[in-house]
């Protein structure tokens, strides 16, 4: 009985036809057996390196959409006073203003100070990036993750509108 070969010895183990997406593994030949292809492994490593920074940019823009959309009643109105200004200098740290607000009250944290504003700027920022990264995992987590953190930015967005009110 023949020894079977392992599957990460074999040339084009793992890849697929830039062309129709047929799984290449076990060819030995640099041609895709679907649709007629030739390929290099560097060429579909390339082409898959650039599909998944693709999906990156797209989760990223998903993300940054449904993370900050809700906050768009700041630019609504004009002329815009220093008030305006002071929550549109935030912007970035808005979407986890009230949690952490929430969370530090408890443990004695403000901010309401130049060093908690930036720490709040970080963390949405944060959000933002590791969000889009588990988004761009694919397209089912993305839809799922996209209307979780929209329903949720929804909720913050309206408790703070309603601080901006007062």
């Amino acid at each position: 009985m023949l020894a079977a070969q392992s599957n990460s010895s074999l040339p084009f183990a793992g890849l697929r036809c830039p062309t129709c997406r047929y799984d290449l593994s076990g060819l030995t030949t640099p041609q895709c057996p679907e649709c007629g292809a030739a390929f290099t492994p560097e060429l579909i490593r390339r082409a898959e390196r650039n599909a998944r920074r693709r999906k990156w940019l797209i989760a990223a823009l998903v993300m940054f959409v449904v993370i900050y959309a809700p906050y768009s009643w700041l630019l609504m109105d004009y002329p815009w006073s220093d008030y305006r200004w002071s929550w549109i200098k935030m912007w970035p740290g808005l979407p986890v203003i009230l949690p952490v607000s929430m969370a530090g009250r408890n443990i004695g944290l403000e901010v309401d100070d130049g060093l908690g504003l930036i720490m709040l700027d970080l963390l949405g920022l944060g959000l933002w990036i590791g969000l889009a990264w588990i988004g761009s995992r694919g397209r089912k987590r993305l839809i799922a993750i996209a209307v979780v953190v929209l329903l949720l930015s929804l909720l913050n967005s309206w408790g703070l509108y309603h601080l901006y009110l007062m």
